[in-house]
Protein backbone atom coordinates (compact mmCIF):
# COMPACT_ATOMS: atom_id res chain seq x y z
CA UNK A 1 0.00 0.00 0.00
CA UNK A 2 2.63 2.36 0.92
CA UNK A 3 4.47 1.92 -2.42
CA UNK A 4 1.10 2.55 -4.00
CA UNK A 5 0.45 6.08 -2.26
CA UNK A 6 4.51 7.00 -3.28
CA UNK A 7 3.45 6.16 -6.85
CA UNK A 8 0.29 8.08 -6.96
CA UNK A 9 2.31 10.88 -5.54
CA UNK A 10 5.15 10.75 -7.92
CA UNK A 11 2.30 10.67 -11.01
CA UNK A 12 0.08 13.47 -9.58
CA UNK A 13 3.54 15.84 -9.41
CA UNK A 14 3.87 14.81 -12.97
CA UNK A 15 0.43 15.64 -14.04
CA UNK A 16 0.64 19.17 -12.33
CA UNK A 17 4.14 19.64 -13.92
CA UNK A 18 2.94 19.01 -17.44
CA UNK A 19 -0.46 20.84 -17.02
CA UNK A 20 1.61 24.16 -15.70
CA UNK A 21 4.28 23.76 -18.75
CA UNK A 22 1.56 23.29 -21.13
CA UNK A 23 -0.24 26.59 -19.78
CA UNK A 24 3.20 28.81 -20.18
CA UNK A 25 4.76 27.47 -23.14
CA UNK A 26 2.28 29.12 -25.46
CA UNK A 27 2.69 32.35 -23.58
CA UNK A 28 6.36 32.60 -24.60
CA UNK A 29 5.43 32.53 -28.00
CA UNK A 30 2.61 35.48 -27.70
CA UNK A 31 4.66 37.52 -25.47
CA UNK A 32 7.50 37.03 -28.60
CA UNK A 33 5.36 37.80 -31.11
CA UNK A 34 4.13 40.89 -28.87
CA UNK A 35 7.30 42.25 -28.96
CA UNK A 36 7.85 42.07 -32.39
CA UNK A 37 10.78 38.88 -31.91
CA UNK A 38 11.44 36.86 -35.19
CA UNK A 39 10.58 33.64 -36.01
CA UNK A 40 13.88 32.50 -35.38
CA UNK A 41 14.12 34.29 -31.92
CA UNK A 42 10.67 33.14 -30.83
CA UNK A 43 11.85 29.35 -31.97
CA UNK A 44 15.15 29.57 -29.54
CA UNK A 45 12.68 30.98 -27.21
CA UNK A 46 10.37 28.38 -27.45
CA UNK A 47 13.46 25.39 -26.95
CA UNK A 48 14.99 27.56 -24.44
CA UNK A 49 11.95 26.83 -22.43
CA UNK A 50 12.00 23.25 -22.67
CA UNK A 51 15.89 22.96 -22.41
CA UNK A 52 15.03 24.63 -18.40
CA UNK A 53 12.24 22.08 -18.26
CA UNK A 54 14.29 19.04 -18.54
CA UNK A 55 17.19 20.70 -16.96
CA UNK A 56 15.53 21.80 -13.95
CA UNK A 57 13.83 17.77 -13.90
Amino acid sequence: MRLLVSFAALFLSVILLQLGLGGVAPLDALSGVALDFTAGEIGLLGSAHFLGFFIGC
